[in-house]
């Protein structure tokens, strides 16, 4: 299962200045579909509390979405975890692919989200870890802290509930640059009928961090640090960081 992210998802802020001014009949129409890329490198490849591939961990991702406006936006995604090295926890050719198709309608005060993750293990045949899907519904407030809820049910393999809550705010640096910023965050991440997964139901982790949100022209740099809580007897405390170059067209 992927990192989520860390899971929870975090709050990107994005300001230009000193763009040169255009009038409304030369400004060039936005397009509503959108290819967003990044690849990111890791310390660990965490997931939920877990430490699931204990070594550097590469993980590039691509997201096509098209955005209808007032209707929402709806969005398919692929996601891989590569090993970066030989993993200390026999997972030397640890791979994973997830694919998400998701939808998300922003409003005033709110944003929500649905979609489905399809985990899969291509050359892992054998492994304890094994293939699965999960449906998820998340809503964000759009205010202080951005306090964020996304249920999890897993509709395959596991049958278990994950909800994750996170909150996070960010601070704008403009002397670093136009779109750059630091955000802070934390997450709790709670389970039901996840005998399979952790030693106990409910609260499993806790997670605090920051990403540090930078760019190079066109191109995203957002280094990452984290620090995970070991609370269930199945999780782990752990430092671990990163960072993550991106790439919209």
């Amino acid at each position: 299962m992927k990192h989520c992210l860390s899971l929870l998802s975090v709050c990107l802020g994005l300001s230009l200045l000193g763009a040169p001014q255009l009038h409304a009949e030369d400004a060039e129409p936005t397009s509503p579909i959108s290819l967003d890329t990044s690849v990111g490198v890791f310390s660990d490849y965490m997931f939920r509390g877990q430490n699931l591939y204990a070594g550097n961990s590469i993980q590039p991702s691509a997201k096509l979405a098209y955005d209808t406006g007032d209707y929402g936006k709806f969005a398919g995604s692929v996601w891989m975890q590569i090993p970066g090295e030989n993993g200390n926890q026999g997972l030397d050719n640890y791979v994973e692919t997830d694919y998400t198709l998701s939808y998300e309608l922003a409003l005033k005060d709110a944003t929500f989200s649905l979609g489905n993750v399809w985990y899969r293990y291509p050359h892992n045949p054998g492994r304890a870890i094994v293939s699965t899907n999960e449906v998820y519904a998340s809503i964000a407030l759009n205010t202080l802290l951005t306090p964020t809820l996304t249920v999890y049910q897993d509709s395959d393999a596991y049958r278990a509930q994950y909800y994750e809550l996170g909150i996070s705010h960010q601070f704008q640096c403009a002397s670093w640059g136009d779109k750059s910023g630091i955000t802070p965050f934390a997450s709790l991440g709670f389970a039901t009928n996840a005998e399979d997964i952790y030693h106990n139901n409910g609260l499993e982790t806790a997670t605090i961090g920051a990403q540090f949100n930078l760019s190079l022209g066109d191109i995203g740099v957002v280094p990452v640090i984290n620090y995970t809580f070991k609370i269930d007897d199945n999780t782990v405390n752990a430092f671990w960081a990163g960072v993550t170059l991106s790439y919209s067209l």
